[in-house]
């Protein structure tokens, strides 16, 4: 926070009713505002000196400029969560004037805790953009609006597969313990419990600010894989899991050039990500009760700051595990969204061919008495992107653990 210049000492009554906005506007996230006059603003301990805050200015702005003290990156993190970085090769970046999202070498917008503004767009976003709500969904229609269009081909072409540079079957040296035993469990996770699959692109985003993109199964190239995109700014790596593979851990197909340290970690991460979101507990009561529902129990208002044991899920339907907690869009979207999943018959029924060609399809064997019910959303846009926040024991993904 830039120091401010010297100025006449403000009148108890403007430091009051600044104190009083300032723990308004941060309380509401649970952030521990208070005034001592001995040592200035302290904010979750953190102290501010008063002559550090220019008490003569807008509040908006006395607010923005302690955004990064009061809830240090989650601008960031909300911008790669709402704004699907990934599907429109955005750049985000926090500076000291904001976050800044750029295409290329062009800043296209600036996210300040009370405002956006989009270049071209004379007013700006009005609101609170350290939390989900309706202000990041028009500030992603402008961004939208300020991205080059794809060129359309008059000519319908069918590219051909990608061959990946490299077929990798064993972890890197780099990549230490505990990470790797959590990542070969995952992979026999995969292999051996793997019963759900999507339709959509899956996002995940760690508090580590790494991010995987998972794209839906492919088998173009051959082998069936679980292409993705691996996150850290700022770069990005492309990479596949292969399913089909009958021991540990799965092998990875890595499209990009990258050293065995970035490697290991996009692995790992992958592996464990991907068992999350599709090693899926449920019961016999869920898969009759809650057929084409996967559901969502309630959910704890800042995941970022709320530990594991306290995420607990409700039990009778098909869980996403407590590890992963949706995006405000991505919840709206899951009260009509349809995971792949095998759902059990009623005694006597069996599965169908098209069914048991879906199954195969994404490499998964039904057992005798059950169905594949294929992944499908209703009601909104083909490009939807299910978007989480992905919180695995943070000892295992905390940046030096690779």
């Amino acid at each position: 926070m830039a120091v401010s210049p010297r100025k006449r000492r403000p009148s108890d009554r403007r430091v009051k009713y600044m104190v009083g906005e300032i723990s308004g506007f941060y309380g509401a996230l649970g952030v521990q505002v208070e005034w001592d006059p001995a040592v200035g603003l302290v904010v979750n301990d953190i102290a501010v000196p008063a002559d550090e805050i220019d008490w003569s200015a807008r509040v908006d702005d006395v607010l923005d400029a302690l955004a990064e003290t009061a809830c240090p990156g989650l601008i960031e993190r909300r911008a790669r969560e709402r704004l699907h970085f990934s599907r429109h090769d955005l750049t985000i970046t926090t500076t000291s004037q904001g976050v800044v999202v750029a295409h290329g070498d062009a800043a296209i917008a600036l996210i300040r805790a009370t405002h956006a503004k989009v270049v071209r767009f004379e007013e700006p976003i009005k609101g609170n953009f350290l939390r989900e709500g309706r202000e990041w969904t028009e500030l992603r229609r402008r961004v939208d609006v300020r991205l080059p269009r794809p060129r359309r081909s008059t000519r319908s072409v069918t590219p051909e597969p990608r061959r990946p540079d490299r077929i990798v079957v064993s972890f890197p040296e780099a990549l230490a313990e505990p990470l790797r035993s959590a990542a070969m469990d995952a992979s026999r996770r995969i292999r051996l419990e793997r019963n759900s699959a999507y339709g959509h692109p899956v996002e995940v985003h760690l508090p580590t600010r790494d991010a995987i993109r998972f794209e839906p199964l492919s088998s173009e190239a051959g082998p069936l894989e679980c292409p993705f995109e691996y996150h850290v700014a700022p770069r990005r790596f492309h990479m596949a899991l292969r399913l089909k593979r009958r021991t540990d851990p799965l092998s990875l197909a890595v499209y990009d050039s990258a050293n065995d340290a970035i490697i290991g970690r996009a692995w790992a991460l992958a592996l464990m990500a991907y068992a999350d979101l599709t090693c899926l507990p449920q019961d016999d009561a869920a898969q009759s009760e809650e057929r084409d529902h996967p559901g969502r129990g309630p959910r704890n208002e800042d995941p970022w700051e709320t530990s594991l044991p306290a995420r607990q899920e409700s039990a009778g339907r098909i869980w996403l595990p407590a590890t992963l907690e949706p995006t405000q869009e991505t919840r709206e979207h899951l009260a009509s969204y349809v995971i792949g999943h095998i759902r059990r018959l009623p005694p006597g029924h069996r599965a169908g061919a098209e069914a048991l060609a879906a199954a195969r399809k994404v490499g998964i064997r039904l057992p005798g008495g059950t169905t594949w019910v294929q992944p499908h959303l209703r009601g909104a846009p083909r490009d939807t992107v299910l978007v989480f926040r992905w919180m695995p024991e943070i000892g295992l993904v905390a940046r030096g653990k690779a």
